[in-house]
């Protein structure tokens, strides 16, 4: 039997290559050292209903020995000739499941792709944007800080400064911050091929963030505000949960 393992973004056409009639299997990940036998067998059993023969059933038990403890699913396409294609889903919230037909059932990959785009997180403030890029489909997320230097700001002002004139040198460092950060969110968009934004930070700074985005960002990338920022403002995840809600 050849067990070829293919990434998630893999052009899902090429699964209805698979010769025969198709066993698809979806197959939530184990949790820790928790058992699966009594949840491959409820496969199996399934397969055997819909007449899978012995050989299948046996590729089939034998490809969801090798899954690995994590959070979410995979996705398994068998042809009648061995041939097995194991997707990974990170994330996943999919129930276990088994069909034997003539063509391979995306449906559940499908829905799990369109919830999983790639996007670009910016958590604001005055001293610049903290950026996430995150890949689709569960990918390793990337984060750097984009920020310019504070002199003008953070060093010590001569006894007797007006105060006026120090608060417009917090103001231009913002700007000039917006500036740098705005850019770079322009760029992580580009390169990473999102068209999803989210921006988290103070209205004031957020307002000078988005001001300053390349005219292409509006109009080819969905541009969203999320609450929060980037001091510890909530219950730990409280960051997290709120990038997903935005997200789905």
């Amino acid at each position: 039997m050849l067990t070829i393992e293919i990434p998630v973004s893999v052009d899902l056409r090429d699964l209805s290559n698979l010769p025969g009639r198709v066993q698809s299997v979806y197959f939530r990940r184990p949790l820790g050292d928790e058992s699966t036998a009594a949840r491959r067998h409820a496969v199996v059993t399934r397969l055997a209903e819909q007449g899978v023969g012995a050989s299948g059933l046996r590729a089939v038990d034998d490809a969801l020995c090798d899954v690995r403890p994590g959070r979410g699913a995979v996705a398994l396409f068998l042809g009648d000739d061995g041939e097995h294609r194991l997707l990974s889903m990170p994330g996943a919230q999919t129930a276990d499941s088994a069909d034997w037909s003539a063509l391979p059932n995306l449906l559940p990959l499908l829905a799990w792709r369109q919830a999983s785009p790639a996007y670009v997180l910016a958590v604001l403030d005055r001293e610049g944007a903290e950026l996430t890029v995150q890949p689709a489909f569960g990918g390793r997320p990337d984060t750097v800080r984009v920020s310019g230097p504070d002199d003008e700001v953070c060093g010590n002002a001569p006894s007797g400064r007006p105060q006026d004139r120090f608060q417009r040198r917090i103001e231009d460092s913002r700007q000039h911050n917006a500036d740098r950060g705005a850019a770079a969110a322009a760029e992580a968009l580009k390169t990473s091929g999102a068209r999803l934004l989210l921006v988290a930070g103070d209205a004031h700074t957020v307002g000078l963030f988005t001001d300053r985005l390349p005219a292409w960002v509006a109009q080819e990338a969905d541009v969203r505000r999320v609450g929060g920022g980037r001091s510890h403002d909530g219950a730990p995840g409280s960051r997290t949960d709120r990038d997903k809600a935005a997200v789905r």
